[in-house]
């Protein structure tokens, strides 16, 4: 209401002013939203776990819009979405994206991209608050060298000390290939994959790897992902 004027009279009865505050909502609301968001990602999840990282802790909420196609919803293309926000214990950052998709179509795939924006977003803006749950060392981005035809066990024991996670596959002594390849840019707590030996090669838990490192070690494997 802008101002209240007396009909019979004319008189400015009330003129409303505008007030501004220093803070818009209390501590307590934004850290419940804070929270929340939080718990998107690690408690109750409902798929955003997807969106959780070693370093930074996320907060993200995702969504699903139909799509009116010939006149009538589609039931396979959808419109996936989320706004992910981060570091949790002082936010900085939100990134909001879109992206039109069937129903079905490989999630995990599509957050590592976003994932992969966010890593280059901290590495090049360090955060206070970055974390490495394992080694509490500090993240940052660099070139991985050349491992091939080295011994499994230096190559190993270089890669660790720099603080990447190495995967050897199989029980060779010699590398006979690795992934990422020399020169590559990455951060260093992120996955390398050593080939030692064509043979006696074991599938690992791949549950928390990239679309990337997936085929990459399918390619070792000469196996066909479908």
């Amino acid at each position: 209401m802008d101002s209240v004027i007396d009909t019979e009279t004319g008189n400015l009865e009330y003129q409303a002013t505008v007030q501004k505050g220093e803070q818009l909502f209390d501590e307590e609301t934004v850290q419940s939203v804070r929270d929340a968001l939080y718990g998107n990602v690690y408690v109750t999840r409902f798929g955003n776990q997807r969106y959780a990282m070693e370093e930074v802790n996320m907060m993200a909420e995702s969504g699903t819009a139909e799509i009116v196609i010939d006149g009538q919803y589609s039931n396979r293309k959808y419109i996936y979405s989320a706004v992910l926000a981060f570091p949790y214990e002082d936010p900085e950052y939100i990134v909001y994206y879109a992206y039109k998709a069937n129903a079905g179509h490989r999630l995990g795939a599509a957050s590592t991209e976003i994932k992969n924006v966010i890593k280059t977003v901290i590495t090049t803006y360090p955060l206070d608050t970055m974390v490495d749950n394992e080694t509490d060392s500090v993240v940052h981005q660099g070139e991985i060298g050349n491992y091939v035809n080295k011994s499994v066990k230096d190559a190993v024991a270089n890669l660790k000390e720099q603080g990447y996670d190495v995967v050897v596959i199989g029980d060779g002594k010699t590398v006979l290939n690795q992934y990422p390849q020399k020169g590559s840019s990455l951060l260093n707590n992120e996955r390398v994959l050593l080939l030692s030996k064509i043979e006696n090669m074991k599938v690992p838990n791949m549950s928390k790897w990239s679309l990337k490192e997936v085929n990459a070690w399918a390619n070792f494997a000469n196996i066909e992902i479908v």
